[in-house]
Order: structure tokens, then C-alpha cells, then sequence
């Protein structure tokens, strides 16, 4: 692999971009190109530790007084509303509902469950340049742990959160606090304030719905580097989950999840009714009208 890339890179430039399972080979891959002489961009040391280690990653946030969801290692609180949750763990594998009093292990953390609303903020860092995508909605956290990934989330032109501002300066500080270079994602909650649950410093799910609902070819070099600091919805999406063939289409995507875009959300639905009509069940508790819930 090392060969092959280095014998077709463009004048001695690379660039990676990782997914939660491939950031230690990556960031490996990355080490021995610059030993040939390649020009690489990818993720750096601290947010590729951060990526594989959420307490690392919370310290280092914690540090930088970035609101976080009340957390911690060893001895549980005495409440009911604790989650347990493994250190590298990603798109809610090993998570689950504390044991009363038990000692968790050192390969996990607890995390207080916050009855809330979530959303995604992705962005992309290039050096010093930070350009940040749409917000996507990811709805009520549940009690059943049901993973977003699983649930509708969605963005709307114009829908105005009132913790967007606050979002965003999180957003910056934690990319600038970890180093990011490239893709990541913070994932927040809004209860009675707003918390940041954790940084997935890498190609997140919820970025393809923000780069569908911005309109932006994201992959495009030098696209994200040159456009503004914060990229507004051009589009209406929806994303649900999908369990059929492919689909590939210049505005709906279906993998193990649907993506569709178009200029009111009313039309959006249509088209995932359309070829999703199982994924109906999953729009019950989502309102096409209305704001934030």
C-alpha cells in the first residue's frame, strides 16, 4: 500500500481521511509516507488518541473548559440516570444502564444519561482554517438507548436553535484543543444547558446529511478550506434508516442509512416514502412542520 501511494500521489501530497476503525493505521500510514517523502495530511497524534480513548478526550476538553456531561472512572455515583460506557467505543457499541454500585473496569467510564435533545456539529480543519457544516437535529435521547444512527435526524434551512452560537464555540475550541486536522464531529445535548456528550475526531455518519443539506461538494480539494466559517443549509434532509439495495443519486444516498435532500421537507419525506416506505414507522415521532422536536 505504502509503494502504490507514494508511486501515484500528486507531487509528493497525500492526504487521509480516517474512519474510527482506521485512525491508529492511518496515522502509522502517515508516519512511514513522510519517511519517503511525501507531503501528508492527516490526523494528528493527539486527536487520533482522543478518537480511541474518551477519556482522553474528555480530559483534554475538560481542560479547556468545554461544558461536558458529568462523567468519570472507577466508582459509580449513587443514581439511576448513569450509563457505562467502553473507552473506544464508537456509534453507541458497548453502552449500557449502570449496575447499582459496581466498580467499572479500566477499559470503560460512567456518563450521567441527560434528558434532552441531541444534535451534531461536523466540521473540517485545515491548519488554522475551520469551516463548520449545518447542525444536525438527532431528536430526543431515549431511555431505551437507542442509538441516533438508528432514529431519524434531519436538517432545515432557516430552523434557528437558540444553542447554536454556544455550539459552535465548542466546536471550535475542541478542534483547536485536540489539533484536528480534517473531518470530525461533536455531539452535544440540550437539557436544561447544554453539554457536550463526546468528539469523533474522523468521517462521522452525520456527515454526509450536513454535506448534502449544504449543498457542497466536501471532498472537492481546497472547497472547504476556502469557504466560510460556518456553512448555512442550502437544502431541507432527512436521513432514516435503510436496510435495501444501494442507491446512489445526486440528492438521496441510501447505504445502511437514507439520506435525501431537496427544497421543502414535505418533498423529502415523499421520496423516502417512496423508496423507504418500511422507514414510515420511523418518522412517527418526527415533526416535517415544525422547529426542534
Amino acid at each position: 500500500m505504502v509503494e502504490t501511494i507514494s508511486a501515484t500521489s500528486t507531487g509528493g501530497k497525500v492526504r487521509i481521511h480516517s474512519g474510527h476503525d482506521s485512525l491508529m493505521r492511518d496515522s502509522l500510514l502517515a508516519e512511514e509516507l513522510r519517511m519517503r517523502g511525501a507531503q501528508v495530511y492527516a490526523q494528528s497524534p493527539t486527536a487520533v488518541l482522543a478518537g480511541l480513548d474518551k477519556t482522553f478526550a474528555r480530559r483534554l476538553m475538560q481542560d479547556a473548559a468545554v461544558p461536558l456531561t458529568p462523567w468519570g472512572v472507577e466508582q459509580l455515583p449513587t443514581r439511576a440516570d448513569i450509563l457505562v460506557k467502553a473507552r473506544d467505543s464508537t456509534q453507541s457499541r458497548s453502552i449500557r444502564w449502570a449496575r447499582g454500585t459496581e466498580t467499572i473496569g479500566p477499559d470503560s467510564y460512567w456518563e450521567q444519561w441527560i434528558d434532552g435533545f441531541e444534535y451534531s456539529v461536523t466540521g473540517y480543519r485545515e491548519h488554522t482554517a475551520l469551516t463548520m457544516l449545518p447542525i444536525v437535529a438527532k431528536g430526543r435521547t431515549r431511555q431505551d438507548l437507542l442509538p441516533p444512527w438508528q432514529r431519524p435526524r434531519w436538517v432545515r434551512p432557516g430552523e434557528s436553535f437558540p444553542c447554536a452560537d454556544a455550539m459552535y464555540e465548542a466546536s471550535r475550541t475542541i478542534a483547536e484543543t485536540l489539533d484536528i486536522w480534517g473531518f470530525f464531529e461533536v455531539e452535544f445535548v440540550r437539557g436544561r444547558d447544554l453539554r457536550v456528550i463526546e468528539v469523533n475526531p474522523r468521517i462521522s455518519g452525520t456527515l454526509r446529511l450536513a454535506a448534502m443539506a449544504a449543498d457542497t461538494r466536501i471532498f472537492s480539494p481546497g472547497i472547504l478550506a476556502a469557504s466560510p466559517p460556518i456553512l448555512q443549509p442550502a437544502l431541507f434532509g432527512l436521513e432514516v434508516p435503510f436496510d435495501g439495495n444501494p442507491i446512489l443519486e445526486p440528492r438521496l444516498i441510501a447505504t445502511s442509512r437514507l439520506s435525501c435532500v431537496s427544497h421543502s421537507m414535505a418533498d423529502v419525506v415523499r421520496q423516502i416514502a417512496a423508496r423507504a416506505p418500511r422507514a414510515i414507522g420511523a418518522l412517527e415521532e418526527f415533526d416535517v412542520g415544525t422547529g426542534n422536536d
